[in-house]
């Protein structure tokens, strides 16, 4: 619908990045990840599930009580989303 209507939109994760149009978007539409911030670790813990809405805290919060890290943002309140996909 945005397409077709020419809707500027943006899509927020954590809201970190501070570029125009990255976070949020003047005139146009705001997608808000914030709500799929589920985190899910594998039995095995080899594999984590982390949704695009979370922040890394929460996320190395969760990890490191299972005794497990990984590589992601050095800044708790960065967004996921925004991180893994290079903002």
């Amino acid at each position: 619908m945005s397409r077709l209507t020419d809707c500027k939109f943006a899509v927020k994760s954590g809201g970190h990045a501070a570029s125009p149009g990255a976070s949020n978007i003047q005139d146009g539409l705001t997608v808000d990840l914030a709500n799929l911030n589920q985190i899910s670790i594998s039995l095995d813990k080899k594999t984590a599930s982390i949704g695009p809405g979370n922040t890394w805290a929460p996320v190395y919060t969760a990890l490191e009580a299972q005794n497990i890290s990984m590589i992601g943002g050095r800044v708790g309140d960065v967004g996921v989303g925004g991180l893994v996909l290079g903002g």
